[in-house]
């Protein structure tokens, strides 16, 4: 069975405005950064575009985030669907308008940026336009962004770099620093370091199997005192009450005293074990590879692939999972060159695993999920 697009009631040339990633030196919380997304879809509507229309799009996310699926009958999923779960399954063969918030670096001098623009690439057919704003003013300022005004700016090639911070060997919180925006007098990377990983082990996963990449965005007031902190990870497996535990960490430390309007992002991870790139999990057909993503991030999964170290030589094989509407695996058959101890105790523990994992509504127009499983200890290096 193939990838069935579910019927959507905008024409194929809408844009469809995706979230402002939490990548940027520019900090905004999640209810600044909503705004933003807004006023980027009137900008591109006052000059000449179709636009999936945002509160569409609010709505679409909110009920997955539930478990809900308004578009296909409010069809109940087990689990709920992450935004960029929500894009894979409706919106890949739409334009996307990507939205990028940028600071030139400050000196030593003056920590903080000095130039702060947004741009925004749409993704169409043939060409990708770009938009641009003038500089920024106050950046520090959320308000400064939701006012913003666009500019065309000539054309892009499409392409992008997903960047990352490999996991370490050992187990307790790393810090990867901060970046800084606002009137900062002196840099409060120490303090911050010395509030988040004090305790190394306070915030970090129960299950040492799990690895996580959190980003704290916080507001200070005049006083120095942490009083807005958010923490999010795009890692699946992440607890929200570990993001709320580094939280309560920053709120324990004082920055100092100076002027309003200051931010910061704090950058810290759980590197839980070492991750294993040469046992890995990947997708057979086209479009699933949110569903092959979430076996490979469970606990369960990645316990079996690195017991697959006793595997000595590369093997290949292949899970077929049948899905209910719901997501829940109603049946699984592994196949492959299945006669040895160590691939017969591999391919047992991961149809245990992944008849254990909650999965999304299964992909539409697919009943049978298949899985590449790939092991190749000789030409791989453990990461």
């Amino acid at each position: 069975m193939e990838w069935a697009d579910v019927p959507l009631p905008y024409p194929p040339e809408a844009i469809v405005v995706r979230r402002v990633p939490d990548i940027s030196p520019v900090v905004l919380f999640a209810d600044e950064a909503a705004a933003l997304r807004r006023r980027v879809a009137d900008q591109l509507v006052a000059l000449g575009y179709e636009v999936v229309p945002i509160e569409d799009l609010e709505q679409i996310e909110s009920s997955a985030a539930q478990g809900r699926l308004p578009l296909e009958g409010d069809l109940q999923c087990q689990v709920p669907l992450t935004p960029s779960e929500v894009g894979a399954r409706y919106f890949t063969s739409y334009p996307q308008a990507h939205i990028d918030t940028t600071c030139t670096p400050g000196s030593d001098a003056k920590p903080g940026p000095s130039d702060c623009r947004l741009s925004v690439l749409v993704g169409r057919a043939g060409v990708v336009p770009r938009f641009v704003s003038p500089p920024i003013r106050d950046a520090h300022d959320p308000s400064a962004w939701a006012r913003v005004s666009l500019q065309r700016n000539g054309e892009s090639v499409p392409g992008g770099i997903i960047g990352g911070v490999e996991g370490g060997t050992d187990i307790g919180l790393r810090f990867d620093g901060i970046s800084e925006v606002g009137p900062w007098k002196q840099s409060p990377r120490e303090a911050i370091a010395d509030a988040l990983i004090r305790d190394r082990f306070r915030c970090v996963h129960p299950d040492p199997r799990v690895s996580a990449h959190w980003e704290l965005s916080v507001a200070v007031d005049r006083t120095g005192t942490v009083e807005r902190c958010a923490a999010s990870s795009a890692d699946l497996p992440a607890r929200a009450q570990d993001g709320d535990c580094l939280c309560q960490q920053l709120e324990t430390v004082s920055l100092g005293r100076g002027k309003p309007g200051r931010r910061l992002r704090a950058y810290v991870r759980d590197p839980g074990l070492s991750s294993m790139s040469w046992r890995r999990l990947e997708p057979v057909q086209p479009r699933t590879q949110a569903w092959i993503q979430r076996l490979g991030e469970s606990p369960e999964a990645r316990a079996c692939l690195h017991s697959a170290h006793r595997v000595q030589t590369p093997w290949h094989g292949r899970a077929v999972l049948e899905l209910s509407p719901s997501g829940e695996v109603q049946a699984l058959e592994m196949f492959g060159e299945i006669s040895t101890t160590e691939t017969v105790d591999l391919a047992q523990c991961l149809v245990r695993a992944f008849e254990s994992v909650a999965l999304p509504c299964r992909p539409p127009g697919i009943e049978t999920l298949h899985v590449a499983i790939e092991l190749d200890p000789i030409g791989g290096v453990d990461r």
